[in-house]
């Protein structure tokens, strides 16, 4: 594809009008289309960097203005420099260098979590005139969201979602209800659930969790206890 026709196919990906699964893949094997997220990805990141400098400037012009003092413009909280800029809006890139493509192609696709965080990033860089935004991607994991984080200690988006997808067609509410239920006799504990320390951890051995024994106290964190018929497995955590 040309740069033209990689622009049109990411305004009909934005619009609604072209599939997940077929930008995906166009991105992975295009290196033009990922140097071209790249470069508008900087290029983005810059007009918001000014914006925030500008916006600041403006704040401490007022607030100069209604004291009658002024105000030094150093220090680290003064401006937004770009790198701690990146550093705070995309913590997921710093393992690729900022390389926002390399981050959207190593996402998860199959499922909604995947899906909307491709459309929703996707967005954020680009802006064509005339185009409106697709909302399915981000109302369909509003939902699923609800449904996923029904038990606050458990955090296993590839399972849970098969849960999901074998919900019978009621209510959210009622799904809400089923789902609570299903994932309780799933996700089993001895005596009381973990209380991660980190984002949860939990196990899953052959298409099935493993059930928590216990978690004991380390000089730097915690150990999680975790076994099945076969074997036992520890997860650790770290302040």
């Amino acid at each position: 594809m040309k740069a033209e026709e990689i622009l049109d196919f990411v305004k009909g990906f934005i619009e609604g009008r072209i599939r997940c699964e077929d930008f995906h893949t166009g991105l992975l094997a295009n290196r033009e289309f990922q140097d071209i997220i790249d470069d508008r990805f900087e290029k983005r990141t810059d007009e918001i960097v000014k914006a925030n400098n500008k916006k600041y400037d403006e704040y401490i012009e007022q607030i100069e203005n209604s004291t009658g003092k002024q105000i030094p413009k150093v220090g680290e909280f003064y401006s937004y420099d770009k790198k701690r800029f990146l550093e705070y809006r995309r913590l997921d890139l710093k393992p690729y260098d900022y390389s926002l493509s390399c981050f959207l192609m190593d996402l998860d696709i199959s499922t909604l979590k995947g899906k909307a965080t491709l459309h929703g990033e996707v967005t954020k860089i680009f802006d064509f005139e005339n185009c409106t935004p697709a909302e399915k991607y981000s109302k369909e994991y509003s939902k699923y969201f609800d449904l996923h984080f029904c038990l606050s200690y458990v955090d296993c988006e590839r399972f849970t979602q098969k849960l999901i997808d074998e919900l019978p067609a009621v209510s959210l509410t009622e799904k809400k209800k089923l789902m609570k239920e299903r994932m309780k006799e799933l996700f089993k504990y001895d005596k009381k659930p973990p209380n991660w320390i980190q984002s949860a951890e939990w196990p899953i051995k052959n298409d099935k969790p493993m059930t928590f024994r216990e978690q004991k106290k380390t000089q730097d964190g915690y150990l999680y206890y975790f076994y099945d018929e076969n074997e036992e497995e520890v997860v650790e955590q770290y302040y």
